[in-house]
């Protein structure tokens, strides 16, 4: 069960704590906003207006600009700090981290020049919870540091205190770092209990279960996790009994303790049911089909296990199938069904694979983000350095007609220039060691992601492959009535061979890219009718590394996914020529053309793939098309100099 993170978006008008306002609130509060007298009592209602619209992305931002331009002008600090903290908000709940940020800083210098520490330190906890959003848990860490120096010794913030305590812990647990999160979750449970604060002080508990859980320590996570029960008991809170009583459940189900896990999970679906959590029930019942197939109670067990599918079905959850059908495959397989065990076990590696992809695409995703970053801090330090230089360039001007009289300032002006000069080109050199250094982490992601394609094609051709092979073989044996499961695990085969495929070709991994594209032609021509594929190669006498290979195997996938998509054509052509200094790749088209400047402006992944691999081969590319005209070309050279083996 997930950790419950403590979220407090902080404002001193504590708005985001209410309900949605009645319109007719919100109609009294745009009179306001238009009648008003003073522009600050105008800035007061727009902090209410952003709050009570933090759901409704457009409308809020708008009301958040408008009552910020009033701040302004008024020079209205904490209408500033609130309208930016606010801005923040609805930029943070909408999936907006980066600008959340931004926004975020900008009511930090609200804050800190009302030298008002209770408000810079909300603000660095709400930083610190967009990073850890963003999943760059160290930013998020040192900013949730930040905001203790400000809470600490402040009997008025003691409530963000023990959040922000709480938050910390989660962050170490995160990290697996569980001997560090435990002090932290001992501190927000002190100032939790201090404060009488029940719903707080019940999530730390199920935190330091969920800690001393993973870290081992069953007896002592059974001992916190019914104290969170008893705290939900009290407050009467149906989804929180649910909650903690699930988690009592697998900690007993790892202590192989089946009778009291099985009773535990039972209560659990019991309050689940009737709290209506539904993605709760469905892991419920989930853990009764492990529990009962333990308890070798086969027909409850294939019970649980099929309410447990139907719920995944309805809520789509990838994680959720992960875990139903790890649990239906030891179910099927206990219950004497072999080949419905097999296909709930091809779906769990399926779903298994799926999430381990998506982890290494949330990890990329984490390395754009800090290229991003970074890619603006240098293009605002280019900037301002080069309005420096140009301002060195009119003093000079000015130094020059001064003559003879100002000389020594002349000479002074020149020294200050030529420390400029060094001070801009260390740097510049400390930025590009910057950028080549998360150019190879970007690298280490996408080698790491191709080497699990590799693997998990492997496996799907050399273990569960030759596993089909021989219940193909043992359902064809005379004497067997089994046509239907025959033509069935034929199908299942031919899509098994087909996803390996598509995950890493072995003709790639085994005879090399030249090879790899003409298989790729042949299968595109056989699969569609409406355009024909062509491979050619020239002068491969050796290959490539296989890394290399692979980049560039995937540049043409992604290339003629997009013709075929969209170029209607009818014959397209890929040609490799390489010597010994150098590789070219040209792939042509006869479909109608388009204005390549589009390329730079798409918001879509497929050119942004391109680019990335192609520049982590050093290689030089261009698009050849124009609207109107018909027939596009890519065309790529490599220098073979720095790749080779």
């Amino acid at each position: 069960m997930k950790q419950i993170l403590l979220i407090a978006y902080f404002s001193c008008l504590g708005l985001l704590a209410g309900a949605q306002a009645p319109q007719g609130v919100i109609d009294s509060l745009l009179r306001v906003t238009r009648a008003a007298p003073h522009d600050t009592q105008k800035a007061e209602a727009y902090i209410y207006l952003v709050a009570h619209h933090r759901y409704q992305r457009d409308l809020g931002l708008k009301y958040a600009r408008e009552g910020i331009a009033l701040a302004k002008k008024g020079q209205f600090l904490r209408g500033l700090y609130n309208l930016y903290n606010q801005m923040g908000v609805v930029y943070d709940v909408n999936g907006d981290y980066l600008p959340a940020l931004g926004a975020y800083r900008e009511g930090m210098k609200a804050a800190q020049k009302m030298q008002r520490s209770d408000l810079v330190g909300s603000i660095y906890t709400n930083m610190g919870l967009s990073y850890w959003n963003l999943g760059i848990y160290d930013e998020a860490l040192a900013n949730y540091l930040m905001a203790l120096k400000q809470f600490e010794g402040n009997e008025k913030t003691l409530g963000y205190l023990a959040n922000t305590y709480n938050n910390i812990g989660l962050i170490y647990g995160d990290k697996k770092e569980y001997h560090k999160a435990k002090p932290y979750f001992e501190k927000s449970i002190a100032i939790s209990s201090s404060l009488k604060d029940s719903f707080n002080l019940a999530a730390c508990y199920n935190n330091m279960g969920n800690a001393l859980r993973d870290a081992g320590e069953s007896q002592a996570a059974i001992d916190w996790f019914q104290q969170a029960y008893s705290i939900h008991q009290a407050l009467g809170s149906d989804y929180g009994k649910g909650m903690a009583l699930y988690n009592l459940a697998g900690v007993y189900q790892g202590l192989e303790q089946w009778g009291l896990a099985l009773e535990a999970a039972q209560n659990s679906l019991r309050f689940r049911e009737i709290a209506g959590d539904r993605m709760g029930i469905a892991l419920a019942h989930n853990l009764l089909a492990v529990n009962y197939e333990s308890l070798r109670q086969i027909r409850e067990a294939l019970y649980h296990s099929d309410i447990a599918i139907q719920l995944a079905d309805s809520l789509k959850s990838n994680s959720l199938y992960h875990r139903v059908y790890r649990n239906r495959w030891w179910v099927l397989r206990a219950a004497g069904k072999p080949a419905e065990a097999l296909e709930a076990h091809i779906l769990y590696k399926q779903y298994s694979d799926s999430l381990n992809m998506e982890a290494s695409d949330k990890r990329l995703r984490e390395l754009e983000v800090r290229f991003e970053v970074a890619e603006k801090n240098r293009a605002l330090k280019l900037s301002q350095a080069e309005l420096r230089e140009k301002e060195i360039l009119l003093q000079r001007r000015n130094l020059l007609i001064g003559a003879l009289v100002l000389a020594t300032l002349l000479l002074l002006s020149l020294g200050l220039a030529l420390r400029s000069r060094y001070r801009y080109k260390q740097q510049q050199e400390l930025i590009a060691t910057e950028l080549r250094l998360q150019q190879n982490q970007i690298k280490a992601v996408i080698v790491a992601q191709e080497a699990e394609k590799t693997r998990f094609a492997q496996d799907l051709h050399d273990g569960m492959g030759q596993l089909l092979t021989a219940l193909k073989l043992s359902l064809g044996a005379p004497g067997a009535e089994n046509g239907k499961s025959q033509q069935l695990v034929e199908e299942l085969y031919r899509e098994l061979r087909h996803l390996a495929y598509n995950i890493m070709p072995q003709t790639l991994v085994k005879k090399g890219l030249p090879d790899a594209l003409a298989e790729l032609s042949e299968r595109l021509n056989a699969a569609q009718t409406q355009i024909k594929l062509y491979s050619r190669a020239h002068g491969m006498s050796s290959r490539l590394p296989l890394q290399a290979e692979q980049l560039l195997y995937r540049v043409v996938q992604e290339w003629l996914t997009n013709v075929m998509k969209y170029a209607q054509a009818t014959e397209c052509t890929i040609n490799l020529v390489a010597d010994d200094e150098s590789l070219s790749l040209m792939i042509e088209d006869d479909g109608k053309g388009f204005d390549s400047e589009e390329l730079a402006r798409s918001k879509g992944h497929g050119w942004a793939n391109i680019k990335s691999r192609l520049s982590l081969l050093g290689a030089q590319f261009y698009v050849d098309s124009r609207a109107g005209r018909k027939g596009s070309s890519l065309v790529i050279e490599l220098s073979l100099a720095g790749i080779k083996p």
